[in-house]
């Protein structure tokens, strides 16, 4: 009896063991199975926050800064006018990069020279906004304009008014098809001018250091000297009137009148020329033509207009009273751009994949844009994930477009 029960406890004792060991391997056989049948959700996070990290560090590579800076005018008057803005530029600046923006950021045509900013615009009587914009270390293709004014030579015109330089002076002053001028414009130079033409500005250079200005859309001719000196301007003797303070029709030869300051018109009914200055001493003669002598001035304004003085007091306000301007402090604009993407589309897929996706394969492109995609080809035969990642395109101008980029990554092997 004694050892019958042994061996039965025995017995009980391995058939435990056995059935633990066979409850165990079905467990883990149950587990793998499941393990293997689940969809395989842990790779495909892990592929989208591959996805989000390569756009990141693509956005960030090819995102660029662009300034806008305000420009405040303050002008008591409403014309048309003309600006010469200082503006000198650091190293970091890219000058072909600088544009002139109006008050509702839309670009206008503007000239740079001399560390000088030039435009034509319509202003109010109060605080007129324009923005000056640039980028930093880049080597962008400068703004080229069509406008009404071409220059070369001796000419400069534009829709209103073309002016004939002279070794003298000035020739020639058509204005609607008429010639304004009697003998000419004399200035006391000598020498054939140099015309340095921009698309807002004609600059005409003597040797002696002065100079006249034409510019786009506006009938005037700006003249400055770095010396003080006596020019003599002789108008057609079809212009009949003068104002000197007060309306006056020319009457006999010979006629003088002096000691007129600042301002004086000589007209008919048809048009008119207004000489505008700070501080000028004029008086006009009526002899073959009229005669217009100033007295050592340094500068002053030509202004050719329709119909009678009057149509002159507006421009004379402004130079007299000209806007005042204020710079303000540039805002810095962030976006991708689209220049730097392409740019970065051509270099070879290797370097790409090492500098921003290790061992994982990607393809990365941005929506709604004219830009090449960065990466392979998305396959069709892996298992890709896809992921949108929040974007800004900026254009050099400082517009911006919201959109996404589209980041697709997978595992592989490379391939062609």
């Amino acid at each position: 009896m004694h050892k019958r029960k042994s061996r039965t406890a025995m017995i009980t004792a391995d058939m435990i063991v056995a059935a633990v060991i066979f409850v165990s391997m079905v467990s883990v056989s149950f587990y793998y199975m499941s393990y293997m049948s689940r969809p395989k959700q842990p790779l495909g996070e892990a592929l989208q926050v591959q996805g989000l990290s390569i756009a990141e560090k693509l956005a960030n590579n090819v995102s660029w800064t662009v300034y806008k800076l305000p420009i405040i005018a303050d002008s008591k008057n409403q014309s048309y006018a003309s600006f010469e803005q200082y503006f000198q530029p650091d190293a970091s600046i890219d000058a072909n990069s600088l544009a002139i923006l109006d008050s509702n950021s839309n670009e206008i045509p503007s000239s740079f020279s001399e560390n000088t900013l030039i435009w034509t615009a319509n202003i109010s009587a109060s605080k007129n906004i324009f923005y000056l914009v640039y980028t930093e270390n880049t080597a962008l293709q400068a703004r080229t304009y069509a406008t009404d004014l071409s220059a070369s030579g001796l000419w400069a015109n534009n829709s209103l008014i073309k002016v004939l330089f002279s070794s003298s002076g000035i020739s020639n002053i058509n204005f609607g098809g008429t010639e304004m001028l009697g003998n000419g414009i004399y200035l006391g130079t000598s020498g054939s001018p140099q015309n340095n033409a921009l698309a807002m500005r004609a600059k005409v250079n003597y040797t002696n250091g002065l100079s006249a200005k034409v510019y786009s859309n506006i009938s005037k001719i700006m003249v400055k000297s770095n010396t003080a000196f006596n020019p003599v301007l002789n108008f057609s003797s079809a212009l009949t009137n003068y104002y000197n303070g007060s309306a006056n029709a020319f009457s006999g030869t010979r006629q003088q009148f002096n000691s007129i300051l600042n301002f004086t018109d000589i007209y008919s009914a048809l048009s008119g020329v207004a000489i505008i200055g700070n501080n000028l001493n004029i008086s006009v003669l009526n002899t073959g033509y009229r005669e217009v002598r100033l007295y050592n001035v340094t500068e002053f304004e030509i202004y050719v207009h329709s119909g009678d003085y009057s149509n002159a007091t507006v421009e004379r306000d402004m130079y007299l009273n000209p806007p005042s301007v204020v710079i303000g402090i540039p805002a810095q604009i962030k976006g991708v751009s689209t220049d730097n993407l392409n740019a970065l589309a051509a270099l070879p897929y290797p370097a790409l994949k090492n500098a921003f996706s290790g061992s994982t394969n990607f393809n990365l492109s941005l929506e709604g844009a004219n830009a090449a995609s960065i990466g392979k080809s998305i396959p069709s035969d892996r298992d890709v994930r896809v992921v949108r990642y929040p974007a800004t395109i900026l254009g050099r101008l400082g517009n911006t477009s919201d959109t996404y980029f589209v980041s697709a990554t997978w595992l592989g092997g490379d391939y062609a």
